[in-house]
């Protein structure tokens, strides 16, 4: 299965990606590295792989994410990991400051699918399974490469740290 990810974007700009009213997958990273227009590789640097078949789509699901990071609302289990690493704060301006440096490094790549959640098609619901499978492959492939699943999808390793 060929994962068409968009190009890398700074997570504060995602609402300029293209069909995020759709389903699909998506890749957060935290680098120092630019990666702002760059094409989609599976970098070390990826921290967590997501994928999503709701109504909202993919901007729904990276509102929780955001929701979850930036508001403290729980809505994103591997955002919650992303709070226990960076973010996890009892001093209001730390964490402020805290939130600042992930901004500055945290960037977003995503493959939608078109399709109609709302649909009981074939065609929809066949690719609302390529959805859950194009996340596997994509975490599959990052494994082959690093030897390792991405931090945030580790349940166990994330706890370690």
């Amino acid at each position: 299965m060929d994962l068409n990810f968009s190009k890398w974007n700074k997570f504060e700009y995602r609402r300029n990606i293209k069909d995020l009213n759709y389903p699909g997958i998506y890749a957060i990273s935290v680098t120092d590295t630019l990666l702002d227009g760059i094409n989609f590789n599976y970098i070390e640097e990826i921290k967590y792989f997501g994928m999503t078949n709701s109504i909202q789509g993919l901007s729904g699901r990276l509102k929780q994410f955001e929701n979850t990071v930036y508001k403290r609302k729980i809505q994103h289990g591997g955002a919650e990991r992303f709070n226990f690493k960076y973010l996890n704060q009892e001093n209001l301006s730390d964490r402020n400051m805290k939130l600042t440096e992930l901004n500055d490094r945290l960037y977003i790549s995503v493959f939608p699918f078109v399709c109609d959640v709302k649909s009981n098609s074939p065609f929809d619901l066949e690719t609302m399974g390529d959805v859950t499978k194009a996340e596997y492959v994509a975490l599959a492939n990052y494994v082959k490469i690093h030897g390792n699943l991405p931090e945030f999808n580790d349940k166990i390793r994330s706890k370690k740290k």
